[in-house]
């Protein structure tokens, strides 16, 4: 596959000057100038796998898959059937669960059992 064809804009490049005359070459060249001069922003922003948000959270790998299944945690895209998880999702799911979290107040303390006279070893082996 020659250059060309792998760049498109290459190929726009090599067709422009067979189109276009002089005048509107040097018109166009004026009006990308200040694009030319400006750094280019990434596009592409980092999609993570369950596996990989998991770590950035701390979290177990299968809370990350229990909250897509139900709908908490909106998925960016698949490849195949893994979904791929933006940092914004991840964020957003985190402080929502984060929210939603009982305080310490509100929970409820495990009574704990403690052993009554009548049920201790003294009591069987007086018998």
């Amino acid at each position: 596959m020659s250059e060309a064809a792998r760049d498109p804009l290459a190929e726009l490049a090599r067709w422009l000057p067979t189109a276009l005359d002089d005048e509107a070459l040097q018109e166009l060249a004026n009006r990308l100038r200040p694009f030319m001069n400006s750094p280019v922003k990434e596009a592409r922003t980092h999609l993570y796998t369950a596996a990989e948000a998991a770590e950035e959270v701390g979290v177990n790998v299968e809370t990350i898959r229990r909250a897509i299944r139900s709908g908490e945690l909106d998925v960016a895209g698949r490849i195949g059937r893994s979904p791929r998880l933006s940092r914004e999702a991840i964020d957003q799911w985190l402080n929502n669960t984060i929210a939603s979290a009982p305080t310490a107040r509100g929970r409820r303390r495990r009574r704990s059992q403690s052993i009554r006279p009548e049920h201790s070893l003294r009591a069987a082996f007086d018998d």
